[in-house]
């Protein structure tokens, strides 16, 4: 691991990047150089470049990853819930042709109710993402 570390010789300031082992002296042998901060900056500016260059196989990977995330977790949730509703709205009617104490069935259809609201509201906000996200390009190059 590498910290970033400051000098000032004689009113020459600079700024590198050196081995923690080696600024924490705790007896360890580190042959690891130490970094000039410009360089490190240039190598990886070039880097960036280099794969921007290339962009395409990296966005299509990038894309097919964002979109494995934005599609986990709620897709069968609409289905339980409405399935659920289903079943306590069932209960409910049961429970009012019984004249027995239903406010407990109804608390639950409306928590389930409100579920499904929020639900529908993230849903569409990932879908909005999804949208967003095969518009995507990378045409952007830094410059050094």
């Amino acid at each position: 691991m590498y910290r970033r570390v400051h000098w000032n010789n004689r009113g020459c300031r600079s700024i590198g990047w050196r081995c923690v082992s080696r600024l924490e002296e705790k007896g360890f042998d580190c042959t690891s150089p130490t970094i000039n901060e410009e360089t490190l900056h240039t190598a990886v500016i070039k880097a960036i470049n280099e794969l921007l260059a290339n962009k395409e196989p990296l966005l299509q990977v990038l894309q097919k990853n964002i979109a494995t995330v934005l599609n986990e977790g709620n897709d069968n949730t609409i289905t339980d819930i409405d399935g659920k509703l289903e079943e306590l709205q069932k209960q409910l009617l049961e429970q009012a042709k019984s004249k027995n104490d239903y406010n407990k069935v109804t608390d639950e259809i409306y928590c389930l109710r409100k579920l499904k609201q929020n639900v529908l509201i993230e849903n569409a906000e990932r879908e909005g993402r999804r949208q967003r996200i095969v518009g995507f390009r990378l045409d952007a190059k830094i410059d050094i």
